[in-house]
């Protein structure tokens, strides 16, 4: 059994709920990534994901002003996180039931130490290639559904 801190990007990309939402897009265009985790300020555990799309669409969409928006404002909380020690099958199965990329590992406390991503995973030789096909499908099936019921009145 390969543990997912293993394939897992270690070291991940972090900002803090309090982050003005300005900052966190000017770190994510010098680093260029699409995503960080979201962090309380008090415990330091994983609060959620910010990404290019929450900036786009809830901070510039909705017309919220970027230096004076918090990123606890256009986030996308609860994210499914992942334990360091847990195997590529189980980060599989949380990818396709929350129609995710990307998970933040987790120590026992909550805290990140690294993200995986479905590439990561890929690249890893521990999934087969059904395995693959059946995670990619679940995904795509569910951007067009979010897409098209975007699109309905």
């Amino acid at each position: 059994m390969v543990e997912i801190r293993e394939v897992a990007t270690l070291h991940p990309v972090v900002v803090l709920t309090t982050t003005r939402a300005d900052d966190a897009a000017r770190l994510m265009g010098e680093l260029g990534i699409g995503d960080v985790i979201v962090t309380d300020p008090v415990t330091g555990a994983v609060g959620g994901m910010l990404t290019d799309r929450d900036i786009a669409v809830r901070l510039v969409g909705s017309g919220l002003d970027a230096p004076s928006t918090e990123v606890s404002k256009i986030y996308t909380p609860n994210a499914a996180t992942i334990g360091a020690s847990e195997d590529v099958g189980r980060a599989l199965e949380l990818m396709r039931s929350g129609a995710v990329r990307r998970l933040p590992v987790v120590d026992a406390d909550g805290r990140p130490i690294g993200i995986v991503s479905v590439e990561d995973l890929a690249r890893s030789d521990q999934v087969s290639d059904s395995e693959f096909r059946e995670t990619l499908r679940a995904l795509a099936e569910a951007y067009r559904a979010n897409r098209i019921s975007a699109t309905r009145p």
